[in-house]
């Protein structure tokens, strides 16, 4: 069997450190849709979990209503992907698209 017959699922999973709607999550929130549109259109995508809102953000797997879920199905691990070891995301010109700075949890 070749590689070509199998796919790569990536599961994200991380806690907030507020809900949705405060204020230090505002910019995670407003650069969903561009962050999942670069990822739609990557080399190798293939399928995410999402909802009728087009995100995965508002799905709740788990008791605590702070936890987030994420789920993509690629091709292959693309080495050229357009994602930076630092997490920020890169378009074919080298320029960053995206990059956010999380705050840490005291």
């Amino acid at each position: 069997m070749t590689s070509s017959n199998y796919h790569i699922a990536q599961v994200n999973i991380a806690r907030m450190l507020a809900p949705l709607d405060d204020p230090i999550m505002a910019e995670f929130v407003a650069l969903l849709a561009q962050i999942n549109a670069l990822a739609d259109n990557s080399p190798g995508f293939v399928w995410r979990l999402q909802t009728e809102h087009g995100n995965a953000t508002y799905l709740r797997p788990y008791d605590d209503d702070r936890i987030l879920f994420n789920l993509s199905v690629w091709e292959s691990v693309w080495p050229d992907s357009g994602v930076r070891k630092d997490g920020g995301r890169v378009s074919a010109d080298g320029s960053t698209l995206a990059h956010i700075e999380y705050p840490q949890e005291p």
